[in-house]
């Protein structure tokens, strides 16, 4: 690698280092239209509150993807995926995305609403509807630790890098 290649690697490297993250006593914002505010640093943890688009939470502490946070009197857990270092804009966009390629893990697991539901049967989308009832019922019926064990083992969710 020739010498400017080489320095400008390094100052990459040096940038992404000091790139601002999640840190105790600092702040972030949901950017979801609702994110949910756990007991513990778990997905099947019992919720304790939510934070609504956009709702600014003090960081408290940072154990890998999850961040404990408060927001007034209340205190828990939020997956690091639901909130942001910025503040979104004032109107909810996260949950409409143009494309595919775009949706991340929590919108795809995210099961459907009932509205979604009804219109699948009034437009005649009554396969596509049975297809995502099947996941549904299937995901349903796998145990958390199965969940769990594959997310370690595939490094996904909470167990991401």
């Amino acid at each position: 690698m020739n010498r400017p290649a080489l320095l400008a690697a390094c100052l990459l490297l040096a940038a992404a280092a000091s790139a601002p993250a999640f840190q105790p006593g600092g702040r972030c914002f949901a950017n979801r239209a609702s994110v949910p505010i756990l007991s513990a640093p778990d997905r099947a943890a019992t919720p304790v509150s939510s934070a609504p688009w956009g709702a600014e939470l003090a960081i408290t502490a940072a154990q890998g993807r999850w961040l404990r946070v408060r927001s007034g009197k209340t205190e828990g857990w939020v997956y690091a995926g639901g909130v942001s270092l910025e503040k979104p804009p004032a109107e909810n966009k996260a949950d409409i995305l143009p494309t595919a390629g775009e949706t991340g893990a929590a919108v795809a697991a995210r099961p459907l609403s009932q509205a979604a539901k009804d219109y699948a049967s009034r437009t005649s989308h009554g396969e596509a509807l049975a297809h995502l009832q099947w996941l549904e019922t299937t995901a349903d019926s796998l145990p958390d630790e199965a969940v769990t064990a594959y997310q370690q083992q595939a490094a996904k969710g909470d167990f991401a890098p």
